[in-house]
């Protein structure tokens, strides 16, 4: 049973360039204020980066754009905002000479730029940021590919502390010296930083990893996964608990089951302690998000083809030992291919989903 829901507000965004606008990503603070990122046509500039701030009545209170030294496309794929409510926006940013750069552009609450960081891999192509954190103390980490020229895409590890100062950078190429993907990042209270991709490996095509990185940027430990299909495993997000146990989640390859959900934990010295497959009925099955509540339950969330109704939402909840507790799948109206993205509980247990329906 679905409730009807009313519309409270809907804003529209229209850039200076009056022609191509996305919005990428979304963030409620505490207040109720509302932050949507994305890429906006300029005027003579291409695409910008280009975030709003929203109030909670649905009043425009700023808007920040941003235009890369080589006045071309500017791609904003996140968006967060710190406890002093400073605004990060990153992604991938069109440099003078140098390609597609990484980039982060951080904002006062009121709006006014404060710096923009960014950087070019040594294979002087394309760098995109897919993920970004910022801790306590106003330290930013971000992640995603770099290319490192005969080595291919590489992850690439990014931290700055609070004025935009670089404070260490780390690549990592698997051993089979191809296209690797750095896919989400968490950090603890101690500095740690969690980073979760796919790097290709010698004998088993993609495979998950997760490796944990101290305050200083040294790594401590890395682990991977190879499902048993022994094909293509790919990382989509990952989370981190109070006691330090690392949650990731995908897809990867079984054996004749084509893709599966995969979600894989492990404690803080990167012993895997449990993994969780989900073959749906019928096809592939994508998980593309996963979130934690305080009690340490887990929920995921993607698409799984169905019997005749194509792609489906498909969420699944399991306890902290990996014990599925419940599967719940939507299918649209028109039993077309619906694809889910992202999911929530809220403090009385209630689960929200949401993404496209077809």
């Amino acid at each position: 049973m679905f409730s009807q829901v009313s519309t409270v507000w809907e804003k529209r965004y229209n850039g200076p360039g009056n022609s191509y606008d996305e919005a990428t990503s979304i963030y409620v603070d505490g207040a109720g204020n509302v932050y949507v990122a994305g890429a906006s046509t300029g005027s003579g500039s291409g695409k910008d980066f280009a975030v709003v701030k929203y109030n909670s009545e649905g009043l425009t209170q700023w808007v920040g754009r941003y235009n890369g030294p080589g006045n071309g496309d500017d791609d904003a794929y996140t968006v967060k905002v710190d406890n002093a409510g400073n605004v990060y926006v990153s992604g991938t940013s069109t440099g003078s000479g140098t390609g597609f750069d990484y980039c982060v552009v951080k904002y006062n609450s009121s709006g006014v730029q404060q710096w923009a960081a960014r950087y070019n891999g040594p294979g002087n192509a394309t760098d995109e940021v897919y993920s970004i954190q910022i801790d306590n103390a106003g330290n930013v980490y971000i992640t995603g590919y770099s290319n490192g020229g005969a080595s291919g895409d590489d992850m690439c590890t990014i931290k700055y502390n609070s004025t935009g100062a670089e404070q260490w950078v780390k690549r990592y190429n698997g051993s089979a010296n191809n296209d690797d993907y750095g896919n989400s990042i968490a950090i603890d209270n101690s500095g740690n930083s969690y980073v979760t991709g796919a790097v290709t490996r010698t004998g088993s095509d993609l495979d998950y990893i997760t490796i944990k990185y101290d305050a200083n940027g040294t790594q401590i430990w890395a682990v991977f996964y190879n499902g048993p299909g022994n094909a293509e495993d790919f990382p989509s997000s990952n989370a981190i608990d109070a006691s330090g146990n690392i949650y990731v989640t995908g897809y990867s390859d079984g054996s004749g089951t084509l893709r599966d959900y995969c979600t894989v934990k492990y404690n803080n010295a990167g012993a895997q302690q449990w993994v969780q497959r989900y073959d749906g009925p019928d096809g592939w099955d994508e998980a593309w998000n996963i979130i934690l509540d305080p009690a340490g339950n887990v929920y995921i969330t993607g698409n799984s083809a169905g019997i005749g109704t194509g792609d489906d939402y498909c969420t699944i909840k399991y306890n902290s030992s990996g014990v599925q507790q419940w599967v719940a799948r939507y299918t649209g109206p028109d039993s077309s291919n619906d694809y889910c993205n992202w999911v929530a509980p809220d403090a009385n247990g209630n689960v929200y989903v949401t993404g496209i329906v077809g």
